[in-house]
């Protein structure tokens, strides 16, 4: 399950991983729904947008509340992205 994924202490090597690039990233951020759609955890932004709205998506587990959210590089070494039952591990 997701939370025994990001519990602490928990073997992440099964999880899958997305590896983001620097172009990526706009002013050195990205936001929550491009995150989500470079992960695969959304087909569209519209989707990104349904799945935020609905409460299914953390970051470094907290729940995701705005579209605009946007997050550096940094946000996300060592900890992953979870979109609703599909946890991912985002790295740079």
């Amino acid at each position: 399950t997701s939370q025994s994924l990001f519990s602490t202490g928990s073997d992440l090597t099964h999880m899958p991983t997305t590896e983001l690039t620097a172009d990526q990233f706009a002013d050195g951020q990205i936001t929550i729904v491009k995150l989500l759609t470079c992960a695969g955890l959304a087909t569209s932004n519209k989707e990104a947008k349904t799945l935020i709205k609905q409460g299914g998506v953390q970051v470094n587990g907290e729940k995701v509340e705005e579209f605009t959210d946007s997050y550096g590089a940094d946000a996300f070494e060592g900890d992953g992205l979870s979109g609703s039952d599909s946890p991912c591990l985002c790295r740079l």
